[in-house]
């Protein structure tokens, strides 16, 4: 079996080409202008331009919501690392602290200088009451603000 196909010039598939760009921008442009239909409908051009500016805004909305929504997860990411990274720190700080303590109590369980500490052992001090603002007698070595204006040439 022999398939026949049809030789195109390059003049003509260029015209072709041309052609089925312009059918998409051709019915683009028709659905967006309402020039046609306002001759016979005015009310329907205006819908139409009511409804165009609708679909319009709505995307716009659209894409400031997407951005808006992308920049709080990107700050919320940076922010989750931070905080794992400073709990792990403190993970570490806290096995260098036991750590360090291990090592005083075995160092100094030798010598006796440190002992275990019990409840009974601990002594409870009363706190001390807050201090007196000093009081001020009129008679002390006070002498009245002087508002007079400056010397001349001062």
């Amino acid at each position: 079996m022999v398939l026949c196909r049809e030789v195109i010039h390059p003049g003509r598939q260029a015209r072709r080409s041309m052609a089925r760009l312009q059918r998409p921008a051709e019915l683009l442009q028709l659905s967006l202008s309402a020039r046609r239909v306002h001759h016979r409908a005015p009310w329907l051009a205006s819908l139409h331009r009511t409804v165009d500016a609708i679909l319009l805004g709505s995307g716009l909305c659209g894409l400031v919501l997407g951005a808006m929504v992308l920049q709080g997860q990107r700050h919320w990411t940076g922010t989750y690392r931070r905080l794992q990274a400073s709990r792990a720190l403190e993970q570490r700080l806290v096995e260098a602290t036991n750590l360090l303590e291990s090592h005083l109590r075995d160092t100094s369980a030798g010598e006796r200088g440190m002992v275990s500490a019990s409840s009974s052992d601990l002594v409870f001090l009363t706190a001390l009451p807050p201090p007196r603002p000093p009081r001020f007698e009129h008679h002390q070595h006070h002498r009245p603000l002087d508002l007079s204006l400056p010397r001349q040439g001062y």
